[in-house]
């Protein structure tokens, strides 16, 4: 099986982090790829919820930035993915963050 090089910035309120892993294709697809794809939908339900006017579950402040540019090359085929939520609340930025760096460090 191919090896996958990933490479994820993320930043978060203007500081950034960085992560590069070099991972067999079936360990970056169940490990990596699935989980931030998980993560993105869950982050889509968050607006679904506020259309429908519910509450929301991070509050209601807009100071939140989060961005977030994944690279993955080697493997069946190449991913790159990159996101952008500038204007959430902040408790939302940070989860976001939080489950980023649990992902990429359980790899």
């Amino acid at each position: 099986m191919a090896d996958v090089t990933c490479t994820l910035n993320m930043v978060k309120d203007g500081q950034m982090k960085s992560y590069v892993k070099t991972l067999p294709y079936g360990v970056y697809v169940m490990r990596v790829q699935g989980p931030l794809l998980a993560l993105e939908n869950e982050a889509h339900n968050w607006s679904i919820e506020t259309a429908m006017g519910l509450p929301n579950t991070f509050g209601d402040d807009a100071d939140g930035n989060f961005e977030a540019k994944l690279v993955a090359d080697g493997g069946p085929a190449n991913w790159r993915k990159e996101i952008e939520e500038n204007g959430i609340p902040q408790a939302a930025a940070d989860y976001l963050a939080s489950r980023v760096d649990a992902i990429m460090n359980a790899v």
